[in-house]
Parts: C-alpha cells; structure tokens; sequence
C-alpha cells in the first residue's frame, strides 16, 4: 500500500512538472522584438504580461486572429508609404529608408520624410505584430 501511495505521488508529481514545464516554454519575449528600436515600444514589450494579455483578448485565437487584421492593415500602410516616398524622392534611384525616430518625433522634412517615418512605424509595427503572434502561437498549443 505505501509503495502504492508512493508511485501515484511520483506519477502526480513528474505530471505536475511536465505541465508546468509546458507552461514555461512559453516566453514572453520574441526574438522579432530585438529588431524594434523604438525605446517606448520596446518598454511596453518588456512589461507586458503575455498569459494575461492574451487572456485578456480572449485566448490565444482571438489575439491571433486580431493581430492578424492589424498586421494586414499594416502591410498596405507600409505599401502606400513607400509608394509615397519613391513619388516624392528627390533622388534618382531606390529610396533610402533611413529615417530614425527622433527625426519622426521632429515633425520637420516634408512628404518625403513624412512617408519615411511611415514606412519604420510600420516596419517596426510588422516586427511587433508578428512577435506577438508568435508568443500567442506558442500559448495555443
């Protein structure tokens, strides 16, 4: 009888482990986030708890299927914008992306920048929606 109470303690016990270790594969960060250079954004990441959030949304298929709306509305956003920027170049030839965020945050540089501050918001947007399906991904299994 002991050894009985004791084999279904070792089978609760390495049960409760592998669901807990189960649990645990889930990060709460995606290697997407470490292409994101905007300081506010990368906070926000950092803070988020991921099993609340997406509790919150509903479950993982809900999030997921909202950030994929978001993600698609954010893909044609970054197609208007360098459509934008090649119309209002000054230059010949492909556009050069390099905008940063201070210069965004300036408000200052015309159509051009403006559209160039588009497309690394919405670059940058991408890298966050996709790293949270990832994490939302990861959480449905």
């Amino acid at each position: 009888m002991k050894q009985s109470i004791a084999t279904t303690a070792v089978a609760i016990c390495l049960l409760v482990a592998a669901t807990l270790s189960t649990a645990q594969q889930c990060p709460n960060w995606s290697a997407k986030f470490d292409q994101v250079t905007n300081q506010q954004v990368i906070a926000k990441l950092r803070a988020t708890n991921w099993d609340q959030a997406i509790a919150d949304s509903g479950g993982p298929e809900q999030m997921i299927a909202a950030l994929k709306v978001t993600r698609k509305d954010a893909k044609q956003r970054l197609e208007n914008a360098d459509r934008a920027a090649e119309a209002t170049s000054a230059n010949a030839g492909p556009v050069r992306y390099d905008a940063t965020w201070a210069q965004c945050q300036s408000g200052n540089g015309g159509a051009n920048q403006a559209a160039k501050c588009e497309h690394l918001n919405m670059t940058e947007m991408i890298l966050t929606l996709d790293g949270s399906i990832e994490l939302a991904e990861c959480r449905q299994k």
